[in-house]
């Protein structure tokens, strides 16, 4: 199933003729979808297991990030970053002015998957209302002509 796009004018652009990819994901799973399919027949994990490991993982990788330690899996990169705006360099972080973020990059795995992605672009849809019946109240019909007045 391909990766869907149409084309629109982009509006952070000046210049005519300049037009940006809006993506449709044609699927999206979850974490029990993924399970399913890890534990589906003739696996040899069950899914308990699967999902007991998934939280293990996901509680170790945590731990890591919260000691400001970066994590590198074969799936994703992970690491903490500091962001705001600082008055001088004797200025410290301000929960009120900072804050903290997770920057994600794609693991090495990973790094070829985009260039897999099969993708189809399609005609886009129109995002303004369209008007598909209306009625006139004065002559209680509907998609007739409208009364004046």
């Amino acid at each position: 199933m391909p990766l869907k796009y149409f084309l629109r004018l982009n509006p952070f652009k000046s210049d005519s003729g300049d037009y940006m990819a809006v993506s449709i994901s044609p699927q999206s799973y979850d974490l029990e979808d993924i399970i399913e399919e890890v534990t589906r027949e003739g696996s040899t994990i069950t899914t308990a297991e699967a999902m007991a490991n998934f939280m293990e993982i996901t509680r170790a990788i945590k731990k890591r990030l919260r000691q400001g330690a970066s994590v590198n899996t074969p799936l994703v990169n992970i690491s903490s970053v500091v962001k705001g705006d600082y008055d001088s360099e004797e200025d410290v972080f301000d929960p009120e002015r900072h804050w903290r973020e997770l920057k994600m990059n794609p693991g090495k795995d990973m790094r070829d998957v985009p260039s897999q992605i099969s993708v189809e672009k399609i005609e886009p849809t129109d995002r303004r209302p369209g008007l598909q019946h209306y009625h006139d109240h004065a002559s209680q019909t509907r998609d007739a002509v409208i009364t004046p007045g």
